[in-house]
C-alpha cells in the first residue's frame, strides 16, 4: 500500500526511528522495507530475509517442522506440563510431518490430510 509506506518513510529518519507521536519506539528494532517481501516469486528468497530478520531480532524457534513446507502452518501452545500443537494443511496433497519440541527434546510424527486441521498434544 503507496499511502503506508510514504507513512512509513516520514517516521524514518536517518538511523533515528520515532511513531508518528515523534517518540521512539518502547523498545526493540524496527525493519523495514520498501516493497513487500512477499511480492516475490521466490519463496527461497522470502525464506531467507524472514530468516535473517528471526536472527537479527534474538527469536528462537520451539519447535522444528520436517520437511518444511510453505503449505503446512504449524502453532504451539504451551501449557505447565505440555504443548499442545495445531496443524493446518492447505496442500491438495497428504503429508508425513515429524515435529521437534525443541523446549522438551521430544518428537512426534504425524500425517495431516490434504486441506485440512490436525492436533497434537504432547506432554
Amino acid at each position: 500500500d503507496l499511502t503506508m509506506q510514504t507513512n512509513m518513510l516520514h517516521i524514518v529518519e536517518g538511523d533515528a526511528v520515532k511513531t508518528p507521536g515523534g517518540q521512539p519506539p518502547p523498545g526493540g528494532r524496527i525493519f523495514w522495507s520498501g516493497l513487500p517481501i512477499e511480492n516475490s516469486d521466490d519463496i527461497n528468497t522470502i525464506a531467507e530475509v524472514y530468516g535473517h530478520l528471526l536472527n537479527e531480532s534474538g527469536i528462537r524457534p520451539e519447535f522444528i517442522v520436517e520437511p518444511d513446507d510453505p503449505g503446512i502452518l504449524v502453532q504451539r501452545f504451551r501449557f505447565e506440563k505440555a504443548a499442545w500443537y495445531i496443524i493446518v494443511s492447505e496442500k491438495s496433497a497428504a503429508t508425513d510431518l515429524r515435529i521437534t519440541d525443541i523446549e522438551s527434546g521430544r518428537s512426534f510424527t504425524c500425517g495431516v490430510e490434504a486441506g485440512s486441521t490436525h492436533f497434537e498434544w504432547l506432554e
